[in-house]
């Protein structure tokens, strides 16, 4: 496994679960009822936007998959794409439930973008991997 194609992944990863991001937040933010005029127009997008960047840096933990050791170990790579990623969610998670926030349509808008785009990319990562160990 070459170390570009793993950054492409991440780079795949970062860029959608980014954009998605930024584009369900601010639907959310469009289809709300105003009581107040912003002063600061995209804040919320922009604060959801950074969490999703600092998500996906915790997805460079992939690049363990340079290690054969843990390419040809099925449990071990699951965990070098899952194991960082998940303790991140599990801890925004627990700051939203623990602010008592009310808007936990910004953590869904958030996580799962980041959450799918993870899983489609362990499932292609491993869909090459099975054709690799064929030929």
């Amino acid at each position: 496994m070459t170390k570009k194609y793993l950054l492409n992944i991440w780079l795949k990863t970062f860029i959608t679960s980014t954009i998605s991001t930024f584009i369900l937040v601010h639907l959310i933010e469009v289809n709300r009822d105003i009581d107040f005029r912003c002063y600061m127009p995209y804040f919320t997008e922009l604060i959801c936007t950074i969490i999703s960047i600092i998500l996906s840096f915790s997805f460079l933990t992939l690049l363990f998959n340079l290690n054969e050791r843990i390419v040809q170990n099925k449990n071990l790579n699951l965990l070098s794409f899952f194991l960082v990623p998940a303790v991140f969610v599990l801890t925004i998670t627990f700051i939203f439930l623990y602010q008592n926030s009310s808007d936990i349509k910004y953590l869904f808008a958030i996580i799962f973008p980041f959450l799918t785009a993870i899983c489609f990319s362990y499932y292609n990562f491993r869909k090459l991997m099975n054709e690799k160990n064929k030929n």
